[in-house]
């Protein structure tokens, strides 16, 4: 007799970038854990990674956490915590008058991600030429984030438009 399988239930998901359907399930403990540790070491690549790597484990299929763009990243991250842990999150804050408590509770199901109609990646300059963007994503987020850190919000503004042209 072998030992026993623990099934873990499976969810459907629209990934908003792409529209690429894709299945996933909650994180487990053992992904929890990664994401504690790399908190409590307060390394943002090691969160990165830790993210990555949750992300990574919890998708099935062909789909590469790396190619994702950020937000696909942050819409997906919210809906493995919702299953995971709650569709609730309760979040405090600090009243900057009074010092008081303030709580808010959100609720993961209703958070959306909304693209404008008529948005287009192509940007036209002329009537013959234009540059095809990209959506940053997490590798590039921590490279701009690098390669700026000591630099004014213009210069990290164009390093970030330059590093999105997907091509002319």
């Amino acid at each position: 007799m072998g030992l026993p399988t623990i099934t873990v239930p499976q969810y459907d998901l629209i990934v908003p970038s792409t529209k690429q359907k894709i299945k996933y399930r909650p994180f487990l403990v053992k992904e929890e854990k990664i994401l504690l540790i790399a908190m409590e070491s307060e390394d943002q690549k090691q969160i990165i990674d830790a993210t990555k790597t949750t992300l990574q484990n919890c998708i099935y299929g062909d789909v590469n956490v790396s190619d994702l763009s950020t937000f696909d990243i942050e819409y997906i991250f919210l809906q493995l915590r919702g299953k995971a842990k709650g569709e609730d999150i309760e979040l405090k804050f600090e009243c900057p008058d009074c010092k008081g408590e303030i709580v808010n509770s959100i609720n993961i199901d209703v958070i959306k991600i909304i693209q404008q109609d008529g948005h287009d990646t192509n940007v036209k300059l002329t009537d013959d030429l234009g540059v095809v963007m990209k959506y940053p994503t997490i590798d590039l987020q921590s490279k701009i984030e690098t390669n700026t850190k000591d630099k004014n919000n213009i210069d990290t503004l164009f390093y970030t438009f330059i590093q999105c042209i997907d091509y002319i």
